[in-house]
């Protein structure tokens, strides 16, 4: 027998994902499938959940403390720029 599950989410959000997965060669009720499947596998998530906490310009701890060893490196003339920027 099988069930209907609906799940609400954002246009941005199904667009990303429904990317992400074609390119895996999934569509998104294939991924959920796969995400129920390995979860009742693991008997949990198969993911660390994590909170990532962020400051008021929306940084995460992880892109500050990347942001301030690409611009200590600019200082130090062992970097550019560029790789200032991409972080």
């Amino acid at each position: 027998m099988r069930a209907t599950v609906q799940v609400r989410i954002d246009h941005e959000t199904r667009q990303q994902a429904s990317e992400l997965f074609e390119r895996l060669g999934l569509d998104i009720p294939t991924a959920i499938r796969m995400f129920l499947k390995q979860s009742i596998e693991m008997n949990g998530l198969p993911f660390q959940p994590k909170v990532i906490e962020r400051d008021i310009n929306g940084f995460s701890l992880h892109d500050a403390e990347r942001i301030e060893k690409a611009r200590k490196q600019l200082a130090e003339g062992r970097g550019s720029r560029h790789e200032l920027i991409e972080v």
